[in-house]
């Protein structure tokens, strides 16, 4: 939202007016030209949507007031009229605050044991889905989990009353992830694996048909991971001022890449199944929990 005072708004019209001449050179005559048309828009849409205000300014007044402000030249009547319109037809209004909202998501999730609030952070979606607890892809899943997935990592919950319990927190950086889809009968489903290198999560999600966008968690992740590489890799390069290494290269990278293939970290070991991309340390983790199971 603009700030009331007109020193303020008029700083922020200078900055935006200045980077859109740049951008934009042969819009306009002279960069001034943006500022006094944009300063002008502002007033206009307070003009027009302002209950208080029972005297509007009228078409000929808008386009009278901004002749000549082309470097001493008028802007094309036509162009004018339909800036006229579109303001008068629809307010001005902010988008919501990304922070606000993941506020609000925090409040609601007991346990969280650290801040999510943070400038460079932006909610993407919820998943309801089932963690799976054992190797057994095809077992149904007995515990519900609420999964937050945030522009830079993911937030497993578990549903308690209106609240959700706090389970983990996955960084984006750190996770690679699978996706095994199936159909039982009208009922479409899939099994999103997760692995980093202290943990697998096996999670069964559905596919409601009713719900938009439903069934595009796991692409919207694979997307957000990759989004996260190439940060951390333009990071990176700017910090050491050479590009990266191969090995790191590979490291960052992984996170982003799909392995269509991996149906169970163990690899080999399980007969029937396809080899597994996965590193030696998440074979290491599934051999730990076998035999804890085992036993």
């Amino acid at each position: 939202r603009l700030p009331g005072e007109a020193q303020k708004i008029e700083r922020i019209l200078q900055t935006f007016t200045k980077k859109y001449h740049a951008i934009n050179p042969g819009v306009f005559q002279h960069e001034d030209t943006p500022f006094v048309l944009a300063f002008s828009i502002v007033m206009l849409n307070t003009d027009q949507h302002n209950v208080a205000n029972k005297r509007k300014m009228t078409k000929e007044d808008f386009i009278r007031n901004n002749r000549g402000i082309d470097n001493g030249k008028d802007l094309p009547r036509r162009y004018l009229e339909e800036i006229f319109d579109r303001i008068c037809g629809e307010e001005f209004k902010t988008l919501p605050d990304n922070t606000s909202m993941i506020e609000r998501i925090s409040q609601d999730i007991i346990g969280l044991k650290e801040s999510l609030v943070a400038p460079y952070r932006q909610f993407v979606r919820m998943c309801i889905a089932h963690e799976i607890e054992d190797s057994d892809k095809n077992a149904k899943g007995k515990h519900t989990r609420a999964l937050y997935l945030f522009s830079d990592r993911l937030i497993v919950t578990k549903p308690r009353g209106n609240k959700f319990a706090f389970r983990q927190s996955l960084s984006l950086l750190d996770l690679a992830v699978s996706t095994d889809r199936s159909e039982r009968g009208e009922m479409k489903e899939y099994v999103l694996s997760l692995v980093n290198k202290h943990n697998v999560c096996v999670f069964r999600c559905h596919i409601d048909p009713t719900t938009r966008g439903a069934g595009h968690f796991d692409e919207e992740l694979r997307e957000m991971m990759a989004t996260c590489a190439e940060i951390e890799g333009e990071r990176f390069r700017n910090n050491t001022g050479k590009d990266v290494d191969a090995a790191s290269r590979r490291s960052i990278t992984s996170c982003s890449e799909t392995s269509s293939g991996i149906e169970d970290p163990r690899g080999a070991e399980s007969p029937g199944r396809k080899n597994s991309a996965m590193p030696n340390a998440v074979t290491r983790i599934w051999q730990s929990r076998k035999k804890g199971s085992d036993a």
